[in-house]
């Protein structure tokens, strides 16, 4: 236990400096400090851990409707508008369907949501979230309401939002 160049623990180097040796020791990986998420993005890992900031770099159109989701239970902005799908009216005898919506009190990981906002947003900056990649897709009899969270094409016979309207 006498640290001294006659009983070294280390080894002595030309510096004059001392290194010591460490045995049986473990590397652990403990998550990314910072997750960026791109709407761009063909691709993301899965997910399910807790990063210390998380940048979603989004465009949202003001004052128009957009589908939302995000990996990561985030409060609702002040000035945003947001609707969860509740449920769906089908009418056999004209085939439609009514969408239902309703007000939503929190956003939560993975699933889709309407959103509208009163300026032009960007990116969303969230500090420790709790991130999983899961998508909570809703279904309801002859619909389904989808999120990505990254670029994709839109299946064949399917119904996407854009400038406010639905589209096939």
């Amino acid at each position: 236990d006498d640290d001294t160049p006659e009983n070294p623990i280390g080894s002595f180097n030309e510096n004059g400096d001392w290194w010591y040796k460490c045995d049986n020791f473990r590397l652990d990986y403990l998550g990314d400090d910072h997750l960026v998420l791109n709407e761009s993005d063909l691709t993301i890992r899965n997910l399910d851990e807790t990063c210390k900031k998380v940048t979603v770099k989004r465009n949202i159109k003001a004052n128009t409707w957009s589908t939302f989701v995000v990996p990561f239970d985030m409060t609702i902005p002040t000035d945003w508008e947001v609707k969860k799908l509740t449920g769906t009216e089908y009418n056999a005898a004209t085939d439609n369907i009514t969408l239902i919506f309703g007000n939503a009190t929190s956003i939560e990981a993975g699933e889709p949501y309407m959103v509208r906002v009163p300026k032009n947003v960007t990116e969303i900056v969230v500090q420790n979230a709790k991130v999983n990649t899961t998508l909570n897709n809703f279904a309801a009899d002859h619909v389904t309401f989808v999120g990505s969270y990254v670029a994709c094409n839109i299946p064949a016979k399917s119904y996407f939002i854009s400038s406010n309207k639905f589209y096939l």
